[in-house]
């Protein structure tokens, strides 16, 4: 009787855990609003370094070997392809991970914000 008794605190502790973790997770359009906000903030901290360091968006393309548009396309954070962040990161000279751990702070301080607002 025991073992029946210890198999439904597990199984009650189990469905709560479940639905504690199903209530905190973010909407599928949440997701996507995070996700937009981190390239966004990739866009704007790249374009900071590369205007920091004085090269202009046309330099940058020409050592990216790509157009003045994918610059502008990626620092407004409208190329979402972490292969063209990073290329453009290269392009300039900056390390592609310290862009995105200033993504990734920034977002997680937006949501921070936005939650103490709830």
């Amino acid at each position: 009787m025991k073992v029946a008794a210890t198999i439904g605190i597990e199984d009650y502790m189990a469905d709560t855990a479940a639905k504690e973790a199903e209530e905190s997770l973010p909407s599928p359009k949440e997701n996507q609003a995070e996700a937009d906000e981190y390239h966004r903030f990739v866009g704007i901290f790249l374009r900071a370094e590369r205007e920091r360091k004085e090269i202009t968006p046309a330099e940058a393309a020409a050592r990216a070997g790509r157009s003045n548009g994918w610059v502008s396309q990626v620092e407004r954070g409208q190329n979402d392809s972490h292969k063209a962040a990073k290329l453009l990161a290269l392009a300039i000279g900056t390390d592609f991970s310290y862009i995105v751990a200033l993504a990734e702070n920034a977002v997680d301080a937006q949501t921070r914000a936005r939650n103490l607002t709830k």
